[in-house]
């Protein structure tokens, strides 16, 4: 590394309309005990003070201030503030979160050779008042999971957790068009190509508040556009899977979920979808339903 190690990390940040908690974030960023080279902001058309706020942190951190021309939604304004990142290391941050202020200083003791490292996070409100302990805990979302767990759109990693290596970047972008999110994305690209490591402790404050670009929990969708999505992501999968490197057994894997979800959205009955959830229940469910319901359920087309 040609930089020292307090001048190599790059903050990805990408805002909209943030002004609410955004100068709670970048107060937290000013605290931190390891200091990043930059503080790379990418605006997607914020109508509030967002810009202004940005602006007054100037002083203080390196702020690379940029705004997009077109609305990029919020996987796309990442994935933007991303490529703009010149860090050895590179650390994504949402909003409205606020960071422990040995936060960036305990991710890069961590990362060791793993391509990537996230922690836990507590979470609050609105307000500020704390809701949980564990973000992870309080979500159901193990702190660590296999290839196979993300392959089958399950995602333990919230975006803020995260610092991953630089050279990760060329194979994380672009983002595949239908990724729900972008850290899924990332996590599974980190998986392939080198493991992710992790914090099991809290070293963020993870913000809950009915404004969420992304709700921490799964987004309620009706089903047929919740099915799209599963659709969406699958075929994504496939059609990236040289870039993810999957096994023949692994892409056999996501083919049966996406066949899964296209009889879902292609048939009134699918009686062949019944051995599928069977097999395939830990991949399909994570919901507090019986599992009788769920299996039943799975025969059902969404245009029923």
């Amino acid at each position: 590394m040609t930089r020292s190690l307090q001048s190599s990390i790059s903050i990805a940040m990408a805002i909209y309309n943030g002004a609410r908690f955004l100068r709670e974030q970048l107060e937290s960023i000013c605290c931190q005990t390891l200091q990043p080279y930059e503080v790379v902001i990418s605006d997607d058309g914020s109508s509030d003070a967002s810009l202004s706020i940005a602006d007054e942190f100037k002083d203080r951190l390196n702020i690379v201030l940029v705004s997009n021309k077109n609305r990029h939604g919020f996987v796309g304004n990442f994935e933007h503030a991303i490529s703009l990142c010149r860090g050895d290391f590179i650390a994504l941050c949402d909003q409205d979160d606020v960071w422990q202020d040995g936060k960036l200083e305990r991710m890069i003791a961590a990362i060791g050779p793993h391509a990537m490292v996230h922690c836990d996070a507590d979470v609050i409100d609105a307000n500020g008042r704390r809701i949980a302990a564990s973000w992870n805990a309080y979500f159901g979302k193990p702190i660590a999971q296999d290839f196979l767990q993300y392959l089958s759109g399950w995602n333990n990693v919230t975006g803020g957790s995260v610092l991953f290596k630089r050279e990760l970047a060329s194979k994380l972008l672009p983002i595949p068009l239908h990724m729900p999110y972008h850290d899924l994305w990332l996590a599974l690209i980190a998986y392939r190509y080198g493991g992710i490591a992790v914090v099991a402790e809290p070293l963020m404050s993870y913000r809950l508040h009915g404004a969420n670009a992304v709700g921490a929990s799964e987004p309620r969708y009706p089903r047929k556009i919740g099915a799209e999505i599963k659709r969406a992501f699958f075929q994504d999968l496939l059609d990236n899977r040289e870039r993810l490197r999957l096994s023949e057994d692994e892409a056999a894997h996501v083919e049966i979920l996406l066949s899964f979800f296209l009889h879902k959205l292609d048939r009134r009955i699918c009686f062949d979808n019944f051995p599928v959830a069977i097999k395939y229940y830990q991949w399909l469910y994570r919901n507090r339903r019986p599992m009788i319901v769920n299996l039943l359920l799975s025969m059902v087309g969404v245009n029923w």
